[in-house]
């Protein structure tokens, strides 16, 4: 009886304890009875607030919520891997591998011109023997020093130089430009007024006039020459109309290539009008203290360079009357180009020969 007595009391102190301290299966604590009945027990009562569910780090016990796909700052969502960007066929342009531009159009044009504005060294090729307009706004690329390959094609509508400075270690090739441009503040050109690079087989077409108050010169290919212009042919009218006190019948330089040459200026040639003084007019140069070699010109003046200031200027220069004397001279600077001087209807013409050009260019692009 004492026995039974002394168990009933320690059931009893055992019951209080659970109901003052609560179970202990509710503190994590092994008790080695089933966990399983305690957790259903445990979650009998109310269900615990969403702060509940993060621990004293900040660390919430559910997954986290998967990103979105689209980032919601980027509307568009991500670019699609199989966008071909510009085309030539929507854009007039396409941008290679390599970085550089293929044009077919004026967009195009534009666009590669856009492009120098933050890279000067990006190279273009023009669509094979395309006639691309140049831009209404078009004004003259400020440095250049990359490479653009004509291609056997034309840009018209320009009224000032393509390029304002072709820079060291750029080269223009295989290019037609027909310009109307004239200037009433500072020198005329047809191509560039500064080139420090290569102009290689290019023609320059249309018209270059300087019509100022003072000193002023009109030049076929490049005002002044640091470079190398090899192989160009400019059939170009070129006039110096110079005004003083009103007079507009005073003419400064007119030279066929480049009105200062301290560089190159080897097998081209010139057959379009020279107009100003006869004084002033010269076939290849006004001034020149660099090399001139096997130029030549039809139009009414005797002088290669007016003012020599040392070099070798003028050595196998002259005017001529009969192109097809001199088509081998002339073409011995373009063999390696894929170009030659050809006669058409008895005019000299540049053409591309094929497959040399394009031969060229893609040996360049693996280079």
């Amino acid at each position: 009886m004492r026995i039974r007595k002394c168990l009933s009391l320690a059931l009893a102190a055992a019951l209080v304890t659970i109901m003052l301290t609560g179970c202990p299966w509710d503190t994590g604590e092994e008790t080695g009875g089933d966990s399983s009945s305690s957790s259903s027990s445990s979650s009998s009562g109310s269900q615990p607030d969403d702060e509940d569910d993060e621990d004293d780090t900040g660390s919430s016990s559910r997954p986290p919520k998967p990103e979105d796909p689209e980032d919601p700052e980027d509307p568009e969502g991500p670019e699609d891997p199989e966008d071909p960007g510009p085309t030539l066929e929507e854009d007039g342009y396409k941008i290679e591998e390599d970085g550089s531009y293929t044009v077919a159009t004026a967009d195009g044009l534009a666009a590669w011109a856009n492009a120098l504005k933050g890279d000067s060294g990006i190279g273009c090729t023009l669509q094979a023997g395309a006639t691309i307009q140049a831009p209404a706004d078009w004004t003259s690329i400020t440095s250049y020093s990359g490479q653009l390959n004509g291609n056997g094609s034309t840009i018209t509508g320009l009224t000032q130089p393509l390029f304002d400075t072709i820079a060291a270690g750029g080269a223009v090739r295989n290019l037609t430009v027909k310009v109307t441009a004239e200037s009433t503040m500072y020198d005329a050109a047809g191509m560039a007024n500064t080139n420090r690079g290569s102009i290689i087989g290019c023609t320059v077409a249309g018209s270059v006039c300087f019509a100022g108050d003072g000193t002023g010169a009109a030049s076929g290919v490049a005002d002044t020459n640091y470079g190398d212009i090899i192989g160009c042919l400019v059939t170009a009218d070129l006039t110096g109309k110079v005004k003083f006190n009103g007079d507009t019948d005073v003419s400064d330089q007119v030279s066929g290539i480049a009105c200062t040459n301290y560089g190159d200026i080897q097998g081209c040639a010139v057959t379009g009008t020279l107009k100003g003084s006869n004084a002033l007019l010269s076939g290849v140069s006004h001034v020149s203290s660099g090399t001139i070699k096997n130029c030549y010109w039809s139009s009414n003046t005797e002088n290669a360079v007016t003012s020599p200031v040392g070099g070798d200027t003028g050595t196998d220069c002259a005017r001529v009357t009969d192109w097809n004397s001199v088509l081998g001279s002339l073409n011995s600077y373009l063999t390696s180009e894929g170009l030659q001087f050809t006669l058409e209807g008895g005019e000299l013409a540049l053409k591309q020969t094929t497959p040399g050009g394009e031969a060229l260019e893609m040996l360049r692009r693996l280079l």
